[in-house]
Order: structure tokens, then C-alpha cells, then sequence
């Protein structure tokens, strides 16, 4: 197996991409179906009923956009994260033989 380092640039867009579309359809999600969303939480974080604790959420261009750029910078940098932790990982295998 021969590796590869990681750019960590396009890894940081394509995750903050990804991360964008996701959190697209989840906006989009809540808006048409905001008590199966709050299931679906649920489900997820199973230790916490969120129904306790939830009000009715408010949609607004802003809080739309702000959450957008928020998660979209937040796993830019996850992914330039993960890019040179990987790399590193590859360069420490490589030292000692275990890939070439």
C-alpha cells in the first residue's frame, strides 16, 4: 500500500462542504418536521430528553446564515486537523517500515 499525505487545504473545504450540506438538509429538516427532528435528537443523544428542554425554534435568514459559516469554518478546521495528524501518522509509519 503506497500513502499518500494529505493536502490540508481540500481536506478542510471538502469537510466544510460536506458539513455545509449537511447542515442544509438538517435546517431544512427541522423547518418541514420539527417534532421528528427533536426524535431523531433523541435518538442520538440518548441520555437527554430534549423535549424538556426545547422551544419552539426560530427560523431567520440570519441564524440561517450565522450557523452555516459557523459550522462550515469550525470543520474547515477540523478537517486541516485531521490532514496534518495524518500526515504525521503517515511520515511515523513510514520511519518505521510499516508502509512504504
Amino acid at each position: 500500500m503506497n500513502a499518500k499525505n494529505l493536502f490540508v487545504h481540500p481536506v478542510g473545504l471538502a469537510l466544510a462542504i460536506t458539513s455545509g450540506i449537511v447542515y442544509i438538509v438538517c435546517y431544512v429538516g427541522v423547518l418541514i418536521w420539527p417534532r421528528q427532528a427533536m426524535n431523531v435528537l433523541r435518538d442520538w443523544i440518548h441520555t437527554v430528553d430534549f423535549s424538556q428542554i426545547s422551544t419552539q425554534p426560530s427560523f431567520s435568514a440570519i441564524s440561517f446564515i450565522r450557523g452555516l459559516v459557523e459550522i462550515m469554518v469550525f470543520m474547515y478546521l477540523a478537517g486541516i486537523i485531521f490532514a496534518l495528524i495524518y500526515d504525521m501518522c503517515v511520515s511515523h509509519c513510514k520511519r518505521l517500515g510499516w508502509i512504504k
